[in-house]
């Protein structure tokens, strides 16, 4: 875990331009929470983790950065469309498990049914006709999704 956290940082803090490395470090840190227990707190900061790429897929940014016809713009498209449908099925994954360990807890609030209620939602007006489209949604669905969580 310090080494992952050491690279998350890192890599975070310079996320222009290494989008997709700190994607994929960070889905392998979600993975390894998720595996290291079945705990809540493991899934909590795996899904907090997804949440945390949004800024990686930031289309703007990207467009600002290396204009639209560019051939590594091209490149990145195609690469980050992938990345994000990765994470969108963490998402997907992380959450019906933290309703379920939700509902066990009798007498909680019902934070994560809310909160997976409102990423179907999102998941449900997306388009995804083509692979700019893929990311704009996910870029959307994660900033939803942080907007309604308290601890992010």
């Amino acid at each position: 875990f310090v080494n992952f956290n050491a690279a998350y940082v890192y890599f975070r803090s310079t996320i222009r331009g290494n989008e997709a490395t700190f994607v994929v470090l960070t889905l392998d840190l979600c993975n390894l929470y998720s595996v290291v227990s079945a705990g809540k707190e493991c899934f909590v900061k795996a899904l907090e983790c997804c949440l945390d790429t949004r800024e990686a897929f930031d289309f703007s940014q990207q467009q600002q950065q290396h204009g639209s016809s560019s051939s590594s713009n091209k490149d990145w498209i195609q690469n980050m469309s992938t990345l994000a449908t990765n994470v969108q099925d963490r998402i997907f994954k992380f959450l019906p498990n933290l309703v379920k360990m939700e509902k066990e807890q009798k007498g909680q609030q019902h934070y994560y049914k809310d909160l997976y209620r409102v990423a179907l939602q999102e998941k449900m007006s997306q388009t995804q006709q083509d692979d700019a489209t893929i990311i704009q949604d996910v870029h959307k669905l994660l900033c939803t999704m942080t907007k309604s969580t308290p601890s992010t």
